[in-house]
């Protein structure tokens, strides 16, 4: 009697269709997956930037601004796209400069964030400063700004 070693043509196709059926139904989750965590990334590092720009104007004592740019550039432009990067200044210097996004928009303030030399901002009491990212899908994330300089995150969209 000869024993089988392996599987038959047929149960190698029956297994592969199974498995493209499996991927098939969680590839949409994936990507949902993938945005979520693509918004989680850009909120935590929009709220290190203005944890930076807060404490460089506590450490230096004097106004630091964080404003949007454009790509490479070291000037403040006004408007409400962040996405092309943005830059930290203490009056004409440029203290530090971010990247472009990519993937992604970012929505916030048109003339950007100025913050005192005590930690508070210069937005009118009780304003808040409201930075959205909004990732290809649906996701998204808010990040507001109270005028004594604390930022807050909520996700939104995608779970």
């Amino acid at each position: 009697m000869r024993t089988q070693c392996g599987f038959t043509l047929i149960e190698t196709l029956v297994a592969i269709a199974i498995l493209a059926i499996v991927i098939s139904i969680a590839a949409p989750s994936f990507t949902r997956m993938l945005q979520s965590n693509r918004a989680a990334v850009l909120s935590n590092e929009l709220l290190g930037t203005l944890q930076i720009a807060r404490s460089e104007a506590l450490k230096r004592r004097t106004n630091v601004v964080l404003c949007r740019s454009t790509v490479g550039g070291s000037t403040c432009v006004n408007g409400t796209d962040w996405s092309s990067g943005w830059i930290l200044m203490q009056g004409t210097t440029v203290l530090r400069a971010w990247e472009p996004l990519s993937g992604a928009t970012l929505v916030g303030p048109s003339a950007g964030m100025t913050y005192q030399s005590n930690g508070l901002t210069t937005q009118a009491s009780g304003a808040q400063a409201t930075f959205t990212i909004t990732t290809a899908s649906t996701c998204s994330r808010t990040i507001q700004v109270s005028t004594t300089g604390n930022a807050t995150v909520s996700a939104g969209g995608c779970p």
